[in-house]
């Protein structure tokens, strides 16, 4: 993201909190113009599981959202519960059978890629940065996470249409 962007970005939610709006959708939709994924929300969660979404970048984010506080299972969950990154690039094909209820509802609400980033302050978690991909074509996207992972990840995504 260069210097403009992040100015615009800074002066955007400087607006959002003069206007008492909640900044959650605007941070979701600069980690898709970031990542170049297709959709992410930020879901805040205690230590017992207990959940809500701060933001969504769009409608099918909310649907996996939904899905994942709904079933208790997926990426978001996950890297939540586990503090690193989880990737799910193909829950059309999946190689293990990490999510049997997420999976197939997601894959059918349209989703093909599913990640989960943990967020952190310190040893606090707060909850998990989910991200998502609807492109029935392939994707090779280098997935950073900053500081608070301290890696790169990268994925290659195929998703058949259905």
């Amino acid at each position: 993201m260069d210097a403009s962007r992040v100015r615009e970005l800074i002066y955007g939610l400087q607006a959002d909190h003069e206007r008492g709006d909640s900044p959650g959708s605007r941070l979701c939709r600069a980690c898709v113009d970031l990542i170049a994924i297709s959709g992410a929300g930020i879901m805040l969660m205690d230590d017992h599981g207990n959940g809500s979404s701060l933001g969504l970048s769009d409608r099918v984010i909310g649907t996996v959202e939904d899905l994942q506080f709904t079933l208790g299972e997926g990426p978001g969950i996950d890297a939540h519960a586990l503090g690193r990154p989880v990737l799910g690039p193909q829950l059309d094909h999946p190689v293990e059978t990490r999510w049997p209820a997420f999976a197939p509802a997601a894959v059918k609400a349209g989703v093909c890629a599913a990640f989960g980033f943990p967020l952190r302050v310190g040893a606090i978690r707060l909850g998990a940065l989910s991200a998502r991909s609807v492109s029935g074509r392939s994707t090779s996207t280098g997935i950073g996470q900053g500081r608070s992972v301290g890696c790169r990840w990268k994925t290659r995504s195929r998703c058949r249409a259905s």
